[in-house]
């Protein structure tokens, strides 16, 4: 990774074992990993056969492309791709427990902050106990910019995202 890379992101196991880019496409297999848990929890989250076949075909292509982490000249490569198909399953099972527990009768801003609450306190402990350096050296600018995309682009999808969550299933159409 480069110098410019933000050190939390430079760290962490998964940049240091598989590029970005493989990580995102294991980290967007959580409708996946979704599919495969909600029906076991919320019955009318079944998928019809032709469902079954798309899902099959997502899947194959998720293990086509770690299987060419097993073949990486490095052969470390595995190891980022493993941990990004845990985010996305981790990913999926927030969204789960948002559908089956008590939770999903609060409205969207009181999840967002449950979750962002946890996070809050959760992280900042794991990052020292991984023995991430903490340095703040941004511009004004570049802090202004974390803030007005974390308040306005991030804080508004989410409220969108669990209000489709609340309102739509997950498996239908």
């Amino acid at each position: 990774a480069s110098r410019r890379t933000p050190p939390a992101v430079r760290n962490s196991i998964a940049s240091r074992t598989a590029t970005a880019s493989r990580i995102t496409v294991f980290l967007y297999s959580s409708p996946l990993w979704l599919a495969l848990l909600l029906p076991r929890f919320v019955p009318t989250e079944r998928l019809r056969r032709l469902q079954w076949v798309g899902l099959g075909c997502a899947f194959a292509g998720v293990v086509l492309a770690l299987g060419d982490g097993f073949r990486a000249a490095d052969g470390r490569l595995w190891v980022g791709d493993t941990l990004g198909l845990l985010a996305g399953l981790l990913w999926a099972l927030t969204t789960v427990t948002l559908r089956t527990t008590a939770i999903q009768r609060a409205g969207p801003e009181k999840q967002l902050f449950y979750q962002l609450a946890v996070c809050a306190l959760a992280f900042p402990m794991l990052s020292l106990l991984l023995g991430e350096p903490w340095h703040w050296a941004m511009s004004g600018f570049a802090m202004g910019s974390i803030l007005l995309q974390a308040l306005v682009g991030d804080f508004v999808r989410y409220l969108v995202w669990m209000w489709l969550l609340a309102h739509y299933p997950a498996t239908q159409q």
